[in-house]
């Protein structure tokens, strides 16, 4: 057998969702099956889904992930299924992948690098593998590797290569971060120049509590002929053949379009926040509408991973709101079908406000008075959700979370954060090419106007911050590159803004913590990939 065809499963794992993903592996590998495949290949951890974190501690999660494996197993066929899953031995856990075929198990490997960086914490769970092991699937040789293992430059995959495979099927669970597909590309064609034998690459899909899992899935090798494919953030089967009889030689990858980084992250944010609503029993959610871009963009994110029949954009007006922002906010849902309504907090806020004046013996204003605006629309938003079994679905931005522009429990309510990962600059770039794709749903007034809260009379966000600009490179500095006050001084910027805005970025922490959470799609957002203390006192003047 010099050729072979190969069914490459790109699926949605639920963790915890055990059963309803055996019932995905086993359809599969029938549909893999009927298009004449020799192999089927599923993702890292598919059986058990993948983040599980502390689900896999517990004693019955495990028995029921093994049950579930033999249960695959029985219902296994001639065909050859490469199936992702946990593995105790010796009380020790494993995160294996295992090859199947006809009632038994023909190989299993186990994962040698456990990533504990970032939003892996695969130490705390998983005890390291040893796997240079080849097996036999008719006459040809073939290798499993398990995601991490193939980013280093002794990857086992050159340990396998040696021991004679002629084919390596890598799993994987790898989420999504911008320019992470051109990352994987890189690694994959130096693995097949280093070894000189078909990489197989299947990634899972779909959103997991913020992390999004992009897919990828493909066949690296020139010997590899496409019969169908699938495509990035989505579910499906794509299936190769690939003759090994013909040398291997790496395929020739192309450079993405300039914005192509703008398509990933729009297709990241739907996916996400589709999955999450999903996922968690919901069909609708609510969104408080301001008429600025942050909601704006909210709100078609929204429409387009739910549908425009199950978002509700609710305006909450004050005294405050802008008649251009109400106006804005209408066209918006009517160019997108979103169902609005208005509920005006002018009268609750005056209730609130004399109640409180009483009470402190003087005039709410300031600061208080602002907040106190951002609470009540916070309170009726959860109200709404109540009442229609909505989930509220929160409008920061990764600017205004960094710095804590924003009011907690009032600005923060929400279940889930669609744009909570972008900084403001990126999310007007955002908004720029969603209008050149989608006939201008968005007022170009939303885009073009200053910025404003709209909680005291002429209000921006210039009086209280740099401009976005200036703020989400100084941001950047400090968040993604680590840099301090001096540091990002020395790159060009004013010592004393700089000290302000770090300062402000520190005593933010405990906002941050109890925000919600959202879509990732950069290295370093704010949750797992960057923890500091709430409570600390390192400042740089």
């Amino acid at each position: 057998m010099t050729r072979l065809r190969i069914g490459l499963a790109q699926l949605h794992h639920i963790p915890g969702d055990i059963a309803g993903n055996v019932d995905k592996i086993n359809s599969y590998s029938q549909k893999a099956a009927a298009q004449g495949c020799d192999v089927a290949v599923f993702g890292e951890l598919a059986v058990s889904g993948y983040l599980h974190q502390d689900l896999i501690l517990r004693s019955d999660f495990i028995a029921d992930c093994d049950s579930a494996l033999q249960e695959i197993v029985q219902g296994s066929s001639d065909l050859v299924s490469i199936v992702g899953h946990p593995t105790l031995l010796n009380e020790e856990i494993f995160n294996s992948a295992s090859a199947l075929q006809s009632q038994n198990i023909l190989h299993t490997a186990h994962k040698e690098r456990l990533p504990n960086t970032s939003v892996f914490d695969e130490q705390r769970y998983f005890t390291p593998g040893i796997n240079s092991e080849v097996f036999r699937i008719g006459d040809v040789s073939a290798g499993i590797v398990i995601c991490h293992d193939i980013w280093f430059d002794d990857s086992p995959a050159l340990e396998l290569a040696n021991a004679g495979a002629e084919i390596l099927f890598v799993v994987n669970a790898s989420p999504f971060r911008i320019g992470k597909q051109q990352d994987r590309n890189a690694i994959c064609t130096r693995v097949v120049e280093q070894t000189g034998i078909p990489l197989v690459y299947v990634n899972i899909v779909g959103g997991h509590d913020g992390l999004v899992f992009d897919g990828g899935s493909t066949v690296y090798g020139a010997n590899a002929k496409p019969i169908t494919t699938v495509t990035n953030f989505q579910h499906g089967l794509a299936v190769f053949d690939i003759d090994l009889s013909q040398p291997c030689l790496p395929l020739k990858t192309h450079s993405e379009p300039e914005e192509q980084w703008l398509e990933d992250v729009w297709q990241a944010s739907c996916v996400g926040l589709r999955d999450y609503v999903h996922d968690n029993g919901f069909d609708e959610v609510g969104i408080g509408l301001s008429g600025g871009i942050d909601s704006a963009m909210t709100v078609a994110i929204a429409a387009e991973a739910l549908g425009a029949e199950n978002v509700h954009a609710v305006s909450l007006p004050s005294q405050y709101s802008s008649d251009h922002s109400l106006g804005d906010s209408e066209q918006l849902c009517a160019n997108l079908g979103v169902n609005y309504s208005v509920l005006p907090i002018k009268e609750i806020h005056s209730a609130f406000a004399d109640s409180l004046g009483k009470y402190f013996g003087t005039e709410v204003t300031g600061l208080v008075d602002e907040n106190l605006q951002a609470r009540i629309r916070g309170v009726s938003l959860l109200a709404l959700a109540n009442k229609h079994n909505w989930l509220i679905v929160a409008t920061g931005n990764k600017s205004e979370l960094a710095v804590g522009y924003s009011t907690l429990y009032g600005d923060t309510v929400g279940a889930y954060g669609a744009i909570r990962d972008l900084w403001k600059t990126q999310l007007y770039q955002l908004a720029n090419w969603y209008n050149t794709r989608r006939s201008n749903a968005l007022p170009q007034n939303i885009i073009s106007k200053a910025p404003s809260a709209e909680l005291r009379p002429d209000q921006t966000d210039a009086q209280s911050l740099p401009v976005y600009e200036v703020l989400d490179e100084i941001l950047r500095l400090h968040i993604d590159e680590h840099l301090g006050v001096k540091e990002i001084a020395d790159a060009g910027f004013d010592l004393e803004t700089v000290s302000d805005i770090l300062r402000k970025v520190d005593i933010a922490e405990y906002k941050r913590r109890q925000s919600a959470i959202g879509t990732r799609v950069s290295a370093k957002s704010f949750g797992a990939d960057r923890r500091v203390p709430i409570t600390q006192r390192y400042r740089q003047d």
